[in-house]
């Protein structure tokens, strides 16, 4: 079976502010194949070992990290999931709208974002906790 090369991905800008990347394809031939930057409070790696090879065992260590936002990322595993991104709270300023399908991802670092299925669909969601969904999040009408 064929993979590319590394993993296939774009940037989601937003009146300058980098918002998303949105990662099509999750597969490389790499041993490692980290698509954020070192900065980014949330970290995204693909891994291509051959058979035999392993990854030392290792523990993280403590670090005290300040965090303002939360970070999500969503993989789709089955049918379509359509990503909208807003330039403001207003559903006419609808800035960017991107397809996931099964096997795709995106790593929201901030912004105004929604989600639709127009298929049913199967993905998973991973965020930094404690997350309380009454004082962390604002709910628009849209």
């Amino acid at each position: 079976m064929n993979f590319p090369e590394s993993v296939i991905h774009r940037d989601i800008i937003i009146d300058g502010e980098h918002v998303a990347q949105v990662i099509e394809n999750t597969l490389t031939n790499r041993r490692h194949d980290f698509i954020t930057s070192e900065e980014k409070n949330f970290q995204f790696g693909s891994f291509f070992l051959s058979e035999g090879e392993s990854i030392r065992s290792h523990q993280h260590l403590e670090n005290q990290r300040s965090l303002k936002t939360t970070t999500e990322f969503i993989f789709v595993q089955v049918g379509v999931l359509t990503v909208y991104f807003y330039g403001s709270n207003n559903i006419e300023d609808l800035r960017e709208t991107v397809n996931l399908g099964p096997g795709s991802a995106v790593i929201i670092f901030s912004g105004i974002h929604g989600f639709s299925a127009h298929t049913d669909c199967r993905f998973f969601e991973v965020k930094q906790g404690p997350f309380n969904d009454k004082t962390d999040k604002i709910k628009l009408n849209f």
